[in-house]
C-alpha cells in the first residue's frame, strides 16, 4: 500500500514540476543580470567538405542487358 503512496505523490511532484517549469518561461523574467555580460567577437568558420561518392542504393547494369531492357548476345 505505501507503495501505491509513494508512487501516486512521486508522479503527482513530477507532474506540479514540470507544469511550473514549462509555465515558468511563458513568462519574461523582470530581473536585469546582476553581472555584465560578456560578448565575444563573432566567429566565421570557413572550409571545405569532401564527399565521398556512395554507391547505397545505385544498380549497375548487367553487362548482358542494354539499356532498353533488352538482352543482348
Amino acid at each position: 500500500m505505501i507503495d501505491r503512496l509513494f508512487t501516486l505523490t512521486l508522479t503527482f511532484t513530477l507532474l506540479v514540476g514540470g507544469t511550473l517549469a514549462i509555465g515558468g518561461e511563458f513568462f519574461p523574467s523582470r530581473t536585469e543580470p546582476s553581472q555584465p555580460v560578456a560578448q565575444l567577437p563573432r566567429v566565421v568558420v570557413t572550409g571545405s567538405v569532401e564527399r565521398k561518392q556512395t554507391d547505397v542504393a545505385r544498380v549497375e547494369e548487367s553487362a548482358t542487358e542494354s539499356r532498353n531492357g533488352q538482352r543482348t548476345q
